[in-house]
């Protein structure tokens, strides 16, 4: 290599403030496409269950759009707006028609326009232009991102912060699929390094997009208002911090300075709030409070159903405090070696000041993102509901920390090592980083949402500590079943059936229900031709009846995957 290349390599990574346009722009175009890529390809494949829903409510809503009845452009409590404009684009694009078949609004489940035949539309196809639309918004989300983070940390520290986020198994999971809490996770840490930036540099323009990104954060998912007490008490500490530097100065115009820019970002999040949502145009107020109303119910009512965790099932209401240690467990199962790694020398690098963590400004950014992730933590272990991907937006500010933590081992070998070993050490350590994250999740493409960390025993030991599946593996199920003679008159009862199996099936579907079986629902699943059962059906035992009833009988097929069995498909004796 070079010495001209080593010295630029080596002044990225040390001092973070070299960056040519020509750098830059190299960059930019290689976080992008690390982000982009793996979110736009192969996305006719894995529906997850809760895409069903969106897709429904994203119909309902562009029809309520369209024909001018914006309070039915209340959907759902979550609220998951931003999901819905995405999901209305898609049915622009994709299927113009829908609103001339449906003249006057009629607020119902969409996906049944297609299932009961009234519509040849495919709605996979709807579905994939919506997930085509969400991975440039998401793209567009981490590379204005990974701008303010490059202005604080440096070009290398960020491009391995970034590009450990692009490659993350779990956050790439949940950013291909059309689901809140990726595109929750992606305008959360916008917010967060945009208020950081504006705080460390005081440019107005950090604050407005802090501000539009918190507004849209609120518009996506409720937990988002959790950036509000975050930057809070961000907010506090760097007041205290200069209050006591500053002792002399007048007590209201202090606190003038420092409550201005919070209402200005509050301001800001809530015109965005208002202005994109139409139902905040007509009832403000009924929004609002059945919005918040239904929050504070999710967060002490539980679950519907039991849950599987950690070698137990659990009532769905009885998930509280005594499993504090939920999401701190389900982090070391969902994040990769390399992030577990990075941490600990970040750790390390941050008590023993270590460069660049020897840096009082990217110590402050560090200690912000610790803060951060652990109120938005601490808060939703309150909450009686609980899914591992309920704290993803802690992910990418610890994907970043990671990143800092890498750099401090490059340029801890950098001092020990002899030049020559030391210049490989610093060209090769950060793209086997990237090359290393990129196998935990590509390795599984396009099921990345069966990664669990091989560190902690990977998919051997994953279904005896957390609940498996969310939809992954019915489409190979379906897939198997379609090259049965005359598919397409078979009838296949399953666990899912509408969505996750039914988009791909050539046949006619039975949807085994969740709750009771009653005897219409027996007499359908008898007469099917197979039963595809689930693998958190066993896991939790529901529904009882059905599983006691097959336990004699030998699957003709199973699906794997990550050494995890996934769905067993049973045929029926007739």
């Amino acid at each position: 290599m070079p010495a001209s290349m080593v010295q630029r390599v080596r002044m990225v990574f040390e001092r973070g403030n070299f960056s040519p346009l020509l750098l830059e722009i190299i960059v930019l175009g290689l976080i992008g496409t690390m982000i982009w890529l793996p979110r736009r390809v192969t996305l006719n494949r894995v529906v997850i269950t809760d895409e069903i829903n969106w897709f429904d409510r994203s119909g309902n809503f562009w029809l309520a759009l369209k024909q001018g009845n914006y309070a039915e452009t209340y959907q759902k409590e979550h609220p998951g707006v931003t999901l819905m404009w995405i999901g209305a684009a898609a049915y622009q694009q994709s299927y113009r028609d829908y609103q001339i078949e449906n003249p006057e609004y009629a607020d119902r489940l969409t996906l049944n326009y297609f299932v009961d035949g009234v519509s040849k539309q495919n709605p996979l196809a709807i579905l994939v232009e919506s997930r085509k639309i969400l991975a440039l918004v998401n793209t567009l989300i981490l590379l204005l991102a990974y701008w303010y983070a490059r202005r604080i940390i440096g070009i290398g520290p960020a491009l391995l912060g970034f590009g450990l986020i692009a490659l993350d198994p779990f956050h790439m999971a949940l950013t291909r699929v059309m689901h809140l809490d990726g595109l929750l996770a992606d305008f959360f840490l916008l917010s967060l390094l945009a208020y950081i930036s504006y705080t460390q540099e005081r440019k107005m323009p950090a604050l407005i997009v802090s501000g539009v990104s918190a507004g849209l954060a609120w518009l996506t998912k409720s937990p988002g208002f959790i950036l509000v007490p975050t930057l809070g008490v961000i907010a506090l500490l760097q007041a205290w911090q200069k209050l006591r530097q500053e002792k002399q100065i007048p007590l209201v115009r202090f606190i003038w300075q420092e409550a201005w820019p919070l209402i200005v970002w509050g301001l800001t999040g809530v015109v965005v709030f208002v202005a994109a949502w139409p139902a905040m145009w007509v009832e403000p107020l009924n929004v609002l409070s059945k919005m918040f109303g239904m929050a504070e119910t999710y967060a002490s009512s539980g679950h519907d159903s039991d849950i599987f965790f950690n070698g137990q099932i659990i009532a769905g209401n009885d998930f509280g405090l005594r499993y504090f240690y939920f999401y701190p467990l389900t982090f070391l199962w969902r994040a990769t070696p390399l992030v577990i790694v990075g941490l600990f020398a970040f750790v390390l690098g941050f008590i023993r000041q270590i460069k660049p963590l020897a840096d009082p400004k990217i110590r402050r950014f560090s200690t912000i993102l610790l803060l951060a992730s652990f109120v938005f933590t601490l808060v939703m272990t309150f909450a009686q509901k609980k899914f591992d991907r309920y704290i993803i937006p802690v992910y990418p500010p610890m994907d970043i920390l990671a990143g800092l933590g890498w750099v401090v081992c490059i340029l801890w070998l950098k001092d020990k090592l002899r030049l020559r070993t030391r210049t490989v050490a610093v060209a090769v350590i950060p793209v086997m980083v990237i090359i290393l994250q990129a196998a935990s999740s590509l390795s599984l493409f396009p099921d990345m949402f069966a990664y669990y960390n091989p560190l902690m025993g990977g998919g051997r030991k994953a279904p005896q500590v957390m609940q498996i599946g969310w939809g992954e593996g019915l489409d190979q199920a379906a897939f198997y079943l379609n090259q049965k003679p005359d598919a397409e008159n078979l009838v296949v009862s399953s666990w899912y059936g509408l969505g996750p199996f039914s988009f791909f099936f050539n046949g006619k579907v039975v949807n085994i229900p969740t709750g009771t079986i009653i005897d219409s629902d027996w007499q359908a699943i008898h007469a099917s031709d197979y039963i595809v059962v689930y693998v958190h059906q066993w896991q939790r035992n529901m529904p009882a009846e059905l599983l006691a009833e097959l336990a004699d009988q030998t699957p003709v097929h199973t699906i794997w995957i990550n050494g995890i069995e996934y769905v067993r498909i049973y045929k029926q004796k007739k």
